[in-house]
């Protein structure tokens, strides 16, 4: 009878330690999913800040070469010409 029992207690010893560990990985995939949503959340959050910086600086930089060109538009159309040849002259097939 007292091996019975011995083994009665063992068992829900077990099966106590087989619950703790189960609360215990339910509790760690809950701080796991909270940490990887909240880094998510803070990228997404980045790269919008540095999209919105990025098309801020795209316009300015798109002003910046609207008004050269009315200012100076025969320096524009060297330059064009220029940056044309160049490319003319990388992208030549060689014979």
């Amino acid at each position: 009878m007292k091996q019975t029992s011995e083994f009665e207690d063992l068992k829900a010893q077990v099966e106590a330690i087989g619950e703790k560990l189960k609360d215990m990985a339910t509790d760690a995939t809950e701080t796991i999913t909270e940490e990887v949503s909240e880094r998510t959340e803070a990228a997404a959050k980045t790269a919008k800040e540095k999209l919105a910086e990025g098309k801020k600086m795209a316009t300015e930089k798109a002003q910046e070469a609207n008004t050269f060109v009315k200012e100076k538009p025969w320096h524009a159309v060297g330059i064009a010409a220029g940056i044309g040849t160049l490319f003319g002259l990388l992208l030549r097939k060689k014979k």
